[in-house]
Parts: C-alpha cells; structure tokens; sequence
C-alpha cells in the first residue's frame, strides 16, 4: 500500500488546494517497480514508497488499534482544503442532487 504518490490523482479528485495535494510525494516510478517485485516474489501485501511511508506501514504493524485511530484523525486536515471552503460544504462549481433535487 503507497502512502501519497505524485500521480495526477490528486489534481483529478480536485484536492490540489490540500495539504495533502501539496505536500511530499512518493515517486511513482518506485511505487511501481517495488509493487511489481512483491507481485513476482508472490508477496500478497508490501508497503510501498519512501522510507517515510514504510516506516509508517510498519509502525502501523505494532502499535495499538486506539493509538492509530488518534493518528488517523490528522488525515482529514491533510485532506481538507487549504482556502476558505469548509470540508463538509459542496464545491461551488458542482451540483449536488439531494432526493433528485439539484441544488446549487
């Protein structure tokens, strides 16, 4: 499993204006190459990406299910946008169909 990877993921999901979208990112090429060695080693799991991203795979391997969830909770700043728009609002440009009513 990669952590954030530098794909155009990120631009296509609109969450370049994320700390997450901006921030560091694993090489794509690295994520692939080390997926495609463990699918040949007959790996059924690999934590793929930078030393970052695998020391947190294996943290996660260790530490208790209450502590992870603390730190799970860091992801959805990471992910909210970084202007003025709140998270749990619409992006101004999409409309929603709420019960088959579009709203704006």
């Amino acid at each position: 499993m990669p952590g954030p990877t530098d794909t155009d993921f990120f631009h296509r999901a609109d969450m370049g204006d994320t700390n997450v979208g901006q921030g560091e990112k694993d090489d794509p090429v690295q994520v692939a190459e080390q997926g495609l060695d463990a699918l040949f080693a007959s790996k059924d799991k690999v934590v793929a990406g930078s030393w970052k991203t695998r020391a947190k795979g294996l943290a996660n391997k260790v530490l208790p299910d209450s502590l992870k969830a603390k730190g799970t909770a860091g992801w959805r700043n990471r992910a909210a946008p970084t202007g003025r728009r709140c998270p749990t609002q619409p992006h101004p440009d999409r409309r929603v169909s709420v019960r088959g009513r579009d709203t704006a």
